[in-house]
């Protein structure tokens, strides 16, 4: 054996045994809480598509809240006060419908989950069924799925990983070295929170500055896609799980998202018709699921006061929509389709 061929295996031993210890290390201390809930202060980051995956595994929740940014921020003791039951909050922002179909698989895989509260949010229906977004950079399958294949070079040698195992040492230290948060933290609002009619149109001006990017994605708007990412995410997993109860609802964004529709993107006003009427159909086929659409209260959706941007609104808001999910008063109905296909159409 020659010097340089010595050299060149022990380089490859060492190399070999760092990363061992590396991925021993990251897998003990499991930032992320993959592989087991934390038996030290968990570091919740805030990135939702990494923070949640892990909650959604090992959380003893009855009832999740899932979707998008629209429900993101209903807090699990006002789910408590109404429905009586640990909830835990996985909807995240901008996510398409198949990262709400991951997230929630992972959820009721526990088998620990007897109710879904869901908001069908009808933009993240668009497009091919298993798009995912880059809100949070890459979107990271490893999380959401069971192959320890994946987990070794994505999340056990990941830096990221290590970095936050660092974090965790120094903690472990007596260092501050993260900030010590549950996971209904992300669900209070800040102190910096504003809402009212003003707020609202100093947003809508932005969004329409924003429009031709929006526009951009008016193709992917088909009835075809829509009704098939609603079937493939949501119909199926509800199909799956017939002893869970599901509570989906269309989402009160606010009268001035439809006028921006009217304005801005008119084309969109039928496919939204249509997909409500489609998500109508599909579950009264199904005995473990409500439909409520609060999207059809006028009086709701007109009431400016309580929203910060077109379609985001404050935590009084998210009350009245738990309040109205739990009375049942906005079953959807042919009435209520009816009325508020009206109601865009006269716009």
């Amino acid at each position: 054996m020659t010097p340089y061929s010595r050299y060149l295996r022990i380089s490859i031993a060492l190399i070999a045994l760092l990363l061992i210890g590396i991925a021993a290390v990251n897998y003990r201390l499991d930032p992320l809480q993959h592989f087991r809930p934390s038996k030290y202060p968990a570091m919740l980051v805030e990135q939702g598509r990494y923070r949640l995956p892990g909650l959604a595994r090992h959380t003893d929740a009855e009832m999740i809240i899932a979707g998008t940014s629209v429900s993101k921020m209903q807090h699990p003791r006002d789910v408590a006060a109404k429905f009586g039951m640990r909830s835990l909050n996985l909807a995240m922002d901008g996510a398409s419908a198949h990262e709400q179909y991951l997230i929630v698989r992972l959820a009721l895989e526990t088998g620990r989950v007897r109710e879904v509260i869901w908001d069908v949010n009808f933009e993240y229906l668009r497009g091919s069924p298993d798009w995912v977004s880059d809100y949070d950079g890459v979107f990271p399958a490893y999380l959401y799925d069971d192959s320890t294949l994946n987990d070794i070079p994505n999340y056990l040698l990941n830096l990221d990983t290590t970095k936050s195992s660092i974090k965790i040492l120094a903690a472990k230290a007596g260092r501050s070295a993260y900030p010590i948060l549950k996971p209904e933290s992300f669900q209070e609002f800040p102190k910096s929170f504003k809402a009212g009619p003003d707020i609202v149109a100093t947003s809508m001006k932005r969004r329409k500055e924003r429009t031709e990017r929006f526009r951009k994605l008016i193709p992917e708007f088909t009835d075809e896609n829509l009704a098939k990412s609603f079937r493939l995410n949501v119909a199926a997993l509800i199909r799956k799980y017939p002893n869970v109860k599901f509570r989906l609802y269309f989402p009160p964004f606010s009268k001035t998202y439809f006028e921006y529709l009217r304005d801005e993107a008119p084309e969109l006003i039928a496919p939204l018709i249509s997909n409500r009427k489609m998500v109508f159909s599909e579950v009264s086929q199904l005995p473990n699921i409500e439909l409520h659409d609060i999207q059809s209260d006028i009086a709701f959706i007109s009431d400016l006061t309580h929203y910060a941007d077109p379609i985001h609104f404050d935590r009084d808001y998210h009350i009245k929509v738990l309040d109205a999910i739990h009375s049942g008063k906005n079953r959807a109905s042919l009435d209520t389709l009816e009325s508020f296909h009206s109601f865009l159409k006269n716009l």
